[in-house]
């Protein structure tokens, strides 16, 4: 979970207040409330894997663009990396 990190320093370090305070503190807590509804290895609500798959991507996909918007675009790209290789194992094993 490393991206609730990533969001939070995001929030923090990239806006102005009271922006970073309320970013610093919302986007983290969005993203987990969304992670534990259908991300969790007991969601809230179940939905087909390939539904489940979208919604982790946008995720990392939102992570991978804040790194770039702090001006860390090696730590996005390699967050992003990072991020699909771990879905298309983890996607390989749940659909098998």
């Amino acid at each position: 979970m490393d991206w609730v990190a990533s969001l939070a320093l995001w929030g923090f370090a990239s806006w102005d207040l009271p922006w970073n305070i309320i970013l610093g503190i919302g986007a983290p807590v969005i993203v987990i409330l969304i992670w534990a509804l259908f991300l969790s290895p007991r969601p809230v609500l179940r939905v087909h894997p390939f539904l489940r798959a979208a919604v982790e991507l946008l995720i990392y996909v939102g992570v991978t663009i804040a790194w770039w918007s702090m001006g860390q675009a090696l730590i996005g790209t390699a967050f992003a990396l990072v991020a699909v290789v771990a879905g298309v194992l983890s996607g390989r094993r749940a659909l098998s």
